[in-house]
């Protein structure tokens, strides 16, 4: 995990400083092929201050991860999570359940307090704390494996290990929330965000984690749901 370009990424300016003096030097070396075309000399000056004010944008686009870069860091760090949760629970695919399927759940967290926030060239929205993890079901129980981690603080890095019994659950649902970030004290985000909440009978959360919303969730939930109440009715 890159994490010192990470945290460039999400604490870098708008508009970064090296970009400006970058386009600076750009238009003065332009300018000056232009003002001094028939000295030799002046226009080799004023390409090299171009071709400097090149370098200085490169340079500063560099020392930030790009919002590829943050992707492909989670996906090799969530890539064996399947693997190690079967392993950890002992839980394989010959004991699942039939009527409710695996859930994976995935997403930028967006729960924990002061957590950064960056809109991404993309035009897609990232924190730097993510959470994924994977929800296996058997005949009587719910066994969650999950990773919650920071994208900029290697000490920040926390394994999901648990399980739960159908009839110590109550249900499952999707939690819409707006998330609000105000950065560099004038530019204001809102978010619509989506967490997947599994409840237990004292009404504390069994499984609470901010997910990428899609159709598959809610089915998650309504076949959670259904086993709970099987699980209930036949106790």
């Amino acid at each position: 995990m890159d994490t010192k370009r990470n945290l460039r990424y999400f604490t870098a300016p708008i508009v970064s400083p090296f970009t400006i003096i970058g386009l600076v030097l750009m238009i003065v070396g332009i300018v000056g092929l232009f003002v001094f075309s028939r000295e030799k000399l002046f226009m080799t000056i004023a390409l090299v201050i171009g071709i400097a004010g090149i370098i200085v944008i490169i340079y500063g686009r560099g020392r930030n991860s790009k919002p590829a870069d943050i992707d492909f860091q989670i996906s090799e760090k969530i890539k064996y999570m399947d693997e190690t949760a079967q392993k950890k629970h002992e839980v394989y695919e010959s004991h699942f359940n039939r009527i409710v399927k695996p859930v994976h759940l995935k997403g930028f967290d967006y729960l924990t307090k002061d957590v950064l926030f960056r809109r991404g060239t993309d035009n897609k929205n990232r924190t730097s704390l993510y959470n994924a993890a994977v929800l296996y079901f058997t005949k009587d129980t719910m066994y969650v494996y999950g990773m919650h981690f920071s994208l900029i603080d290697e000490l920040f890095d926390k394994e999901i290990l648990d399980s739960f019994k159908f009839t110590d659950l109550d249900h499952a649902e999707i939690v819409d929330d707006v998330f609000e970030y105000v950065r560099d004290g004038k530019y204001t985000y809102h978010v619509n965000t989506h967490s997947f909440r599994v409840v237990k009978n004292d009404g504390k959360d069994a499984v609470m984690m901010s997910v990428s919303y899609g159709a598959d969730m809610d089915q998650a939930c309504s076949e959670i749901n259904h086993v709970i109440k099987l699980a209930k009715e036949k106790a």
